[in-house]
């Protein structure tokens, strides 16, 4: 049968603890970690993307509008061009004007107005099928209008978006100026009117450049959510003609799909590593407490052994009670052991011993000590503020449940006991305080009477034996 022993063993290990627990938390805290940084790196390429797609479209539709610009005012504020206009020939305007529409990706369309701002030559990409002057006019008006109302002498452009039954172009006009215009006495000068159509090839080489798909234009104002994936275009007023809008990037959201299995993979596997490493960590500590609790544990009686008792005295606690005289010792020794060995085996003879040992564990109080020092002797630790007083107290008890048979088998025999009761001084060692209650003991075997002998402290060398009664043994106690 096995006891538990209410006060602690110093250098024992400590009680078990659940390794589960902080393993599994371990396991959610990373496998937690291991999601949402995946999330969180996806989101923001997400992101980045989305900031990139948006920098790359802004920046092409400046540089088209920019390219446009700088393209028309080069044919416009161009001396010879303004000549070649004023002379009429058409092949020679289409030579060194029209074929910058025509034969070149510089323009889709190019028109040459009248200062009234009537047709005198068109030009368009060739295989190409636009918008004649006529159907465009509409959406020309804002950029005339304000081209208008800027003298040539300026050599300024005007540029912008503009769109028109839902297709969007970009466009510049600019006076044909000559580098003389100063000298002609008039403002009187035709007009030049470049044309870039943003189709499906212009949106295929922007999806190419951005990495970005589904570009589309929206004339009305996008809800917000589509507003975070579009940019507006404007005139050359600086008004809103349209939106440009495109998908949402999905680069994040694909590598999130790939490898969120081979997270979660990972996940699991954690957790399954923190489980085995649980179990592997409970059983290592069950080991380890049953091999202390083996090596400290008399293992006929289940009370501490030798060893397990020397453990208890070698902690702070027990340290500080000897040198405090808080504790007793109460030194137990089974009289008769071979004889009951020699008659009724030694089985009888276990029997004795492991009845004496229940018999002490009854006997103490919480936070006292039993154990087997060898054979037949035993020890009982006291801790108290009155240590001789409750040794004794224990001692009665002992006394009082030993006087019966201790088996039913054998109703004409009692354990018979030999009890010394010793208790500390200040500042005294283990050791001596463990011979002085084994002497108490010898001495109380020596008289035969079945009772418990006291060691007086006013004896320095010799146990003192009191008479048979513990009345006296307390009376010696407190002499």
């Amino acid at each position: 049968m096995s006891h538990q022993h209410a006060f602690p063993v110093p250098n024992q290990p400590p009680a078990p603890r659940h390794f589960r627990g902080p393993l599994f938390l371990m396991a959610f805290v990373v496998a937690a970690t291991l999601l949402t940084a995946a999330f969180w790196v996806t989101v923001r390429l997400d992101q980045v993307a989305s900031k990139g797609a948006r920098v790359v479209t802004e920046a092409v539709l400046q540089e088209t509008v920019n390219r446009l610009r700088s393209m028309t005012q080069d044919y416009a504020f161009w001396s010879f061009s303004y000549e070649l206009v004023q002379e009429g020939d058409a092949g020679a305007i289409f030579e060194h004007i029209g074929s910058g529409a025509a034969q070149s990706d510089l323009f889709d369309q190019l028109f040459i107005l009248s200062p009234d701002f009537e047709l005198l030559h068109e030009f368009h990409s060739d295989g190409e099928t636009f918008p004649d002057l006529a159907t465009l006019q509409p959406a020309l008006e804002g950029s005339l209008k304000t081209l208008k109302d800027l003298p040539p002498a300026q050599y300024q452009s005007v540029s912008g978006y503009a769109e028109l039954d839902g297709a969007f172009f970009a466009v510049t006009s600019a006076w044909i100026t000559p580098d003389y215009i100063e000298t002609l006495g008039t403002r009187a000068v035709p007009v030049l009117v470049g044309i870039v159509h943003l189709d499906p090839g212009w949106t295929k080489s922007l999806s190419n450049l951005s990495l970005q798909s589904g570009f589309s234009f929206e004339k009305e104002v996008p809800s917000s959510a589509t507003l975070e994936n579009g940019t507006v275009l404007t005139n050359p007023d600086d008004q809103p003609v349209g939106y440009l809008v495109w998908d949402s990037p999905v680069a994040g959201k694909m590598l999130r799909q790939q490898i969120m299995p081979a997270i979660l993979i990972v996940c699991a596997s954690i957790v399954l590593a923190c489980f085995g490493a649980a179990r592997f960590f409970d059983g290592q500590h069950r080991a380890v407490q049953k091999a202390m609790q083996v090596a400290t544990t008399d293992q006929l009686t289940g009370v501490l052994n030798r060893a397990g008792l020397h453990q208890v005295f070698e902690g702070e606690q027990t340290t500080a009670a000897i040198a405090d005289g808080r504790v007793a010792v109460i030194y137990i020794d089974m009289n008769g052991l071979k004889r009951l060995n020699d008659a009724y085996g030694h089985a009888v003879g276990d029997s004795a011993l492991t009845v004496l040992a229940q018999t002490l564990e009854s006997s103490i109080r919480q936070g006292d000590v039993v154990a087997r020092l060898g054979g037949d002797e035993f020890v009982c630790i006291i801790f108290d503020q009155d240590p001789g007083q409750s040794a004794i107290q224990v001692a009665t008890r002992i006394l009082r449940l030993t006087d019966r048979p201790f088996a039913t088998s054998i109703p004409d025999r009692k354990l018979e006991l030999s009890i010394g009761i010793a208790v500390a001084t200040p500042d005294i060692q283990w050791d001596a305080l463990l011979r002085q209650a084994d002497a108490a003991m010898y001495w109380g075997k020596q008289r035969g009477e079945r009772n418990a002998a006291y060691f007086a402290t006013r004896l320095k060398h010799l146990p003192y034996l009191p008479v048979s009664t513990m009345q006296q043994a307390s009376r010696d106690m407190n002499a």
